[in-house]
């Protein structure tokens, strides 16, 4: 929601929006945090890695710092969240990568 009407998920005024926020807020959708991430952030995060075809997904499905980190598996990605199997694996690779940030 901006300016008190609702922007819809992945559109050109939604992402402008969450780049406003991340230019507000230092911590905003910072690796380090990600354990902490809002489901905004995650969607931000998804931008970040090129993959935010599934952004749609995750926001509906409310997908959190904490989700992402420590609940997704195979079957959640890949037939709740819709991931394509060829990117399946890159998606896990940057979560990877997220927890070895977080857990130094």
């Amino acid at each position: 929601m901006e300016n008190g009407r609702v922007v819809p998920v992945g559109s050109k005024a939604w992402w402008k929006y969450l780049s406003r926020k991340a230019q507000e807020n230092k911590n905003f959708a910072q690796d380090m945090h990600a354990s902490e991430w809002t489901t905004e952030e995650v969607a931000y995060w998804l931008k970040r890695v090129d993959l935010e075809e599934y952004v749609p997904q995750f926001v509906q499905g409310n997908v959190n710092g904490d989700i992402l980190l420590n609940d997704l598996d195979r079957d959640m990605m890949t037939h709740h969240l819709k991931i394509k199997p060829l990117h399946y694996k890159r998606l896990l690779r940057h979560i990877e990568q997220l927890r070895m940030v977080i857990y130094i």
